[in-house]
């Protein structure tokens, strides 16, 4: 028995060319279409601060038990002047994952979460997205693209690609 795979590259090609129109250039669509074709994450243009925070600063449930501190980006994802934190809460077999907070009074409240291999912050339109990649390699991944709205994590595109194959 043969296992064959069809070309994702060909496939890819197509789909690039009939789902984003000359007006989605640099939208997240797009972006996210280039990353499948380059395999290059877009290029941040957002400063994120990497810092050791408290463990009791991050809800329970994320924390490891033997965690005193744990490690977060900061970045005002919704403009709002102040910052909200992406803490890295542990990783799988391929990917990443994180929690988002969000600061209210005095403590920080869970806002959504993120899985990823890459993570990438962009500020696009006025407003700081977070680009995401997932699973392995090029076959059965996912890339996906998120803003905070109204103090929730939102996915606003999801993109997912499948190799296809039959045996012969």
């Amino acid at each position: 028995m043969k296992l064959i795979v069809i070309a994702a590259g060909i496939v890819l090609t197509g789909i690039l060319f009939s789902a984003c129109s000359p007006r989605e250039e640099g939208t997240p669509k797009s972006k996210i279409m280039e990353w499948i074709i380059s395999d290059e994450p877009p290029a941040t243009n957002v400063k994120m601060l990497s810092k050791q925070i408290p463990r009791a600063e991050v809800p329970p449930q994320y924390v490891d038990d033997n965690a005193t501190q744990m490690t977060a980006g900061e970045i005002d994802l919704d403009n709002d002047g102040i910052v909200e934190r992406i803490v890295y809460t542990g990783s799988g077999n391929r990917n990443n994952s994180y929690v988002v907070l969000k600061k209210s009074g005095s403590k920080w409240i869970e806002c959504g979460s993120l899985l990823g291999i890459d993570i990438v912050p962009v500020r696009q339109n006025g407003n700081v997205g977070i680009f995401c990649k997932t699973g392995s390699g090029y076959g059965n991944t996912s890339y996906s693209y998120h803003e905070l709205r109204s103090g929730k994590l939102v996915e606003l595109l999801d993109i997912r690609v499948v190799e296809y194959a039959t045996e012969q």
